[in-house]
């Protein structure tokens, strides 16, 4: 082929692909000589937006990460409180680490001692705790409960707590020897139970368990009730006869600090002039009254029934007093008659008149030779010996006070039954 046919050829083919605004194009391009083009800048612009929205993309990331670690680590989710006397309140997030460890009085402030709680695993922090307890001599064998109360919104988590460091506590005590006693509750704080805490500044968890033993028992005042120990407030939470069924108690209250009941029993029976062993039907219980700790003992000796209570730490006598068992509804006045009781009230106590002398003085001022349904109680009141006298004549009920020492009628009341 010629030259002159592939320059034709050549020309054809360019035709072919060029636009047909070719002209204007180059045109404006001659305009544009000497002009640098930034051709790449529409993709640099490209990429920084890219950029951006990934950097975006990562602070929601991490703002997110750092939510859920505050959220996790740094959010109550319960709070726990320990009570022997020094009180301490550990708040745990969901995962029971320790969030805040706080002293609620002076001897709380004892046992944290600048301890660094913040992070610790709820049982560190507790073990750690009840070492310190044990070290400063707030638990001991004389005084052996630890009260433990939980107070959140989940119930379930709240009962896990509760059960595992119950367990835990035992089990710690147990190493160092100390047969502890854990009582544990839950707890949902409400105006009730926050104005006991205020008004008598105790936990509420103390409230709580005082609140509980009054309502078991109405002889008791949540003021006198604040004052004691939580070893104290867990024999009384104990006893059969209040018998507080809102806490879980395990092991036994210590009352190594008190006479025990068979010194309690030994008391009472040199008082009633026999042995232990002659008495039937003992029961003795320790209670509290009027600010102390005391034995209650109850026990039967020749047709008389005994009440003593006893100065639980001392063993000394508070009060007592006797009642004759009736064997027949109708006892007369007659010197004669075996069923009458004539000793005084014990046969150590010979300077107070036979209980024989006090039916005929009350029975001659009466002015009657049969009764029904008599009881003689010997007891002090306001440091007095005195009986008390009850009878029925017909449908008259009859009521006398006499000084035990010299007879003298007291007081006296006749009510229609």
């Amino acid at each position: 082929m010629k030259r002159r046919d592939i320059n034709k050829h050549i020309n054809e083919a360019f035709d072919k692909i060029t636009p047909a605004n070719y002209n204007k194009v180059i045109s404006k391009l001659e305009n544009k000589k000497g002009v640098i083009l930034e051709m790449e800048k529409s993709q640099e612009k490209k990429h920084n937006l890219f950029y951006k929205y990934a950097m975006c993309a990562m602070i929601v990331v991490f703002i997110g990460i750092i939510s859920t670690y505050f959220i996790n680590t740094k959010t109550v989710y319960s709070s726990l409180t320990i009570d022997v006397n020094p009180s301490i309140k550990l708040s745990v997030n969901k995962n029971k680490k320790i969030v805040n460890a706080e002293a609620l009085n002076n001897e709380g402030v004892i046992i944290l001692d600048n301890m660094e709680l913040s992070g610790s695993s709820l049982d560190v922090a507790t073990n750690a705790i009840i070492g310190s307890m044990l070290r400063n001599g707030y638990i001991s064998e004389l005084k052996n409960s630890i009260l433990l109360t939980v107070d959140g919104k989940n119930a379930e988590f709240n009962e896990t707590i509760k059960q595992e460091l119950s367990n835990k506590i035992d089990e710690f005590l147990s190493a160092y020897k100390l047969d502890g006693s854990v009582i544990s509750q839950t707890i949902e704080s409400n105006n009730e139970i926050d104005n006991i805490a205020n008004t008598y500044n105790i936990s509420t968890g103390k409230a709580k368990l005082i609140n509980d033993i009054c309502k078991s028992n109405n002889l008791y005042s949540l003021e006198e009730l604040a004052k004691l120990s939580i070893n104290e407030l867990n024999l009384l939470a104990s006893s059969a006869k209040n018998n507080v069924t809102t806490v879980d108690i395990n092991g036994t209250a210590s009352d190594k600090s008190y006479i025990g009941s068979e010194t309690a029993k030994e008391i009472v029976a040199k008082k009633i002039g026999t042995e232990v062993n002659s008495i039937t039907s003992w029961e003795v219980e320790l209670d509290f009254d009027n600010g102390i700790m005391v034995y209650e003992v109850e026990c039967y000796y020749n047709n008389i029934e005994y009440d003593y209570e006893l100065n639980a730490q001392t063993g000394e006598i508070i009060k007592y007093d006797d009642d004759l068992i009736e064997i027949d509804n109708s006892i007369s006045s007659s010197p004669n008659n075996p069923e009458i009781d004539n000793s005084p009230a014990s046969e150590t106590d010979n300077n107070y008149i036979s209980k024989e002398k006090v039916k005929e003085i009350v029975f001659s001022d009466a002015k009657v030779t049969t009764v029904t349904d008599l009881e003689i109680d010997f007891e002090y009141k306001a440091g007095v010996a005195i009986y008390e006298v009850d009878f029925d004549v017909n449908d008259i009920e009859y009521n006398y006070e006499l000084n035990a020492q010299t007879g003298e009628i007291i007081k006296k009341k006749e009510e229609k039954d």
